[in-house]
């Protein structure tokens, strides 16, 4: 049985779930406090959504695309293989922050930590997907695009 799947990596986002999970309590723990009106239930709700929704970033490259996918996988992106020139290691400045960011580089998806892989598309586009396993990610999309270049080659003309 063959497999499309060649890489698959889910990185937990500790951080984040520390950061908001300790802005959730103290949120909580005022509310109750003083006894608020129930509208200031509204920033613990969107700190859930928002743990719920990035608490985890999941990467995973398979025959043809590459797969991007947020906590449950509401919040995903898709690469063509066939968009992608190349790819190497990089580092993400503190300052970039994690979630989804758009930057003036391209389009930043992490979780935690200043690791990631930057994938050259072609129209001087990039996504830089963050990682703790930078090396094995970029090896392995090399790898796949380094497979269709050489399909791409070795196919046979179209009449």
């Amino acid at each position: 049985m063959q497999t499309n799947t060649f890489y698959q990596h889910t990185q937990v986002g500790y951080t984040i779930i520390i950061l908001l999970g300790v802005g959730l309590l103290s949120f909580m723990f005022n509310i109750h406090r003083f006894h608020h009106p129930p509208f200031f239930y509204i920033a613990p709700a969107f700190l859930s959504v928002f743990l719920f929704l990035f608490c985890a970033l999941s990467v995973t490259v398979q025959k043809k695309t590459i797969q991007i996918r947020f906590g449950p996988g509401l919040v995903k992106k898709t690469v063509l293989l066939s968009h992608v020139k190349g790819c190497r290691v990089v580092r993400i400045p503190w300052y970039s922050g994690w979630g989804v960011r758009y930057t003036t580089r391209g389009t930043i998806y992490s979780v935690s930590g200043f690791k990631a892989v930057e994938l050259l598309l072609y129209g001087n586009r990039t996504i830089r997907i963050g990682s703790d396993q930078p090396e094995e990610l970029c090896r392995a999309v090399q790898a796949r695009l380094d497979h269709l270049q050489q399909a791409k080659h070795t196919a046979p003309p179209s009449t």
